[in-house]
Order: structure tokens, then C-alpha cells, then sequence
């Protein structure tokens, strides 16, 4: 079967503009994919991704979040029957303001998580309320807790030891535990705990300077191991203190308020 040269030639070019077509119909489509998803699409990182389009004024005109009347997702309260303990606080006979006798006035019940013998466990306690006929005053015992915190003194002192004293960390803490205490929380505490204390070492301080025997001593402290000033009251209930750079002088321009 034989074939017109001008029809074959003809042939070849409609083929090689086919192959013209589909090549660049390809590249438009990567280059449309590379503009809206970035270079590497859905792995191109977020710096290097485009400028997403403006959105419509429908989606602007939405609420985000969740709708009015969804459950909540707060703190779960520990139930009796979960309870590991269930501890009974009285409230006082006389009212601490102005001496009168006080009325009962039922029971509040507060969550708490709190360690003996270094394991964690949930309890129940039940605060005595009381009012005081002459001031109309509420009276409520108070657990071993902080305010509105749900976990109990106990553990915070000793998250507190294990960690900045030990070296113990967070992680392990958690692990310790059975999970009852997050690192989230942990580090939580550590903060609310850092609020109260802002002021107590001023205080510690000046306590130190008017205490009867004084010891100081350069010696390496704390985890780290630098050397350091550290100070020693002669009362059994005060702590230690420990001056981070060396030196004598130092020590006692900021512990004994000498200049020289």
C-alpha cells in the first residue's frame, strides 16, 4: 500500500503538535497546583505556601467555635464512687470575725488529687459550711489545697522537690503518677506556685539578717554544680540560701546589707 509523501509529512506534524498539546496542557495544570498548594503541595511548608484567596462574605459573617448550648467540656468533678477516699472537714464553733456562735449550713464537696507515699489518688472532701447569726458571715473549712486548685498541697510540694531539687523530669513525674497529673499541669503549678513566692524570698532575706548565728559557706550547690555562696540560719526551720556568682562580697551585700 503505497502513501502520499505530502499526507505522510502532514501526518507527522499533526502528531509531533498532539505530543506539543498534551505536554503543555501538563505543565499549565503543575503550574495551576504549584500557584494554589505551594511547590511541593500538600507538603510545602506553611512559609512557603502562596496567599490563599480572600474569603467570601459568607464565610466572614460565620461564627466560629462551637454553637450556643453545646456540653461543656470543664473540670469533671470526682464522683464517691471513683473515690480512693472520702475526708470529712469541720468547720469551726465560733465564728473567727465577731465570736458568735454558728449554725450549720450543710456541706460543700470539692475534687481533689493529692499523694501519700508517692502514689496519687482521688478524693472527696467535704466542707463544713456554717453562718454566723450576728455578722451573716459564711464559715467553710478549707482542704489542704489552694484556691479552686484541684490538686491537693501534698503534690504540689512534691512535684515541686522532685523536679527542681531532684532533677526528676516532668515526663517521669507523669509517668509516677499513673497519668493523673499532665505535664500541661505540672507546669501549670510550677507557674501559679512561682506567683506565690514572687515575694517570700525578700522576706526569707530579711529574716536571715536578724537571725542570733549566721554560717556561710563557698561550696558547689543545686544540679548544676556552680560554685557558690551559700548561707545557713541557726533556726532549724530556715532554709538554705545559695548566691549563684562567687564571691564573699557579694554574699554579704545581698544577704547581710553590707556595703563593705
Amino acid at each position: 500500500m503505497s502513501y502520499c509523501n505530502g499526507c505522510y509529512e502532514k501526518q507527522l506534524k499533526i502528531d509531533r503538535l498532539k505530543e506539543r498539546i498534551e505536554h503543555l496542557e501538563k505543565k499549565i495544570k503543575n503550574r495551576k497546583r504549584k500557584d494554589k498548594e505551594g511547590y511541593f503541595g500538600s507538603s510545602t511548608p506553611s512559609a512557603k505556601k502562596p496567599f490563599k484567596e480572600n474569603s467570601s462574605k459568607e464565610k466572614l459573617n460565620k461564627n466560629g467555635g462551637a454553637k450556643p448550648g453545646h456540653p461543656g467540656n470543664g473540670r469533671k468533678s470526682i464522683s464517691e464512687q471513683v473515690a480512693d477516699e472520702i475526708e470529712y472537714l469541720n468547720a469551726p464553733d465560733i465564728c473567727p470575725f465577731c465570736g458568735g456562735e454558728l449554725e450549720k449550713k450543710g456541706v460543700q464537696d470539692r475534687s481533689i488529687i493529692d499523694t501519700e507515699s508517692n502514689r496519687a489518688k482521688k478524693k472527696v472532701v467535704k466542707c463544713e459550711k456554717k453562718r454566723c447569726p450576728k455578722c451573716n458571715k459564711i464559715i467553710q473549712a478549707k482542704p489542704s489545697a489552694l484556691p479552686k486548685s484541684l490538686y491537693g498541697n501534698n503534690l504540689v510540694a512534691q512535684a515541686c522537690l522532685l523536679h527542681f531539687v531532684h532533677g526528676v523530669p516532668v515526663g517521669r513525674i507523669e509517668e509516677i503518677w499513673d497519668e493523673l497529673v499532665t505535664n500541661g499541669v505540672l507546669f501549670k503549678i510550677f507557674q501559679r506556685v512561682t506567683r506565690y513566692w514572687q515575694t517570700a524570698y525578700d522576706k526569707l532575706i530579711e529574716e536571715y539578717r536578724h537571725s542570733s548565728v549566721l554560717h556561710a559557706d563557698e561550696t558547689a550547690g543545686g544540679q548544676t554544680g556552680n560554685q557558690g555562696m551559700r548561707g545557713y540560719s541557726a533556726q532549724k526551720r530556715f532554709p538554705s540560701f545559695n548566691l549563684k556568682q562567687p564571691g564573699r562580697a557579694k554574699f554579704r551585700r545581698k544577704f547581710l546589707d553590707q556595703k563593705n
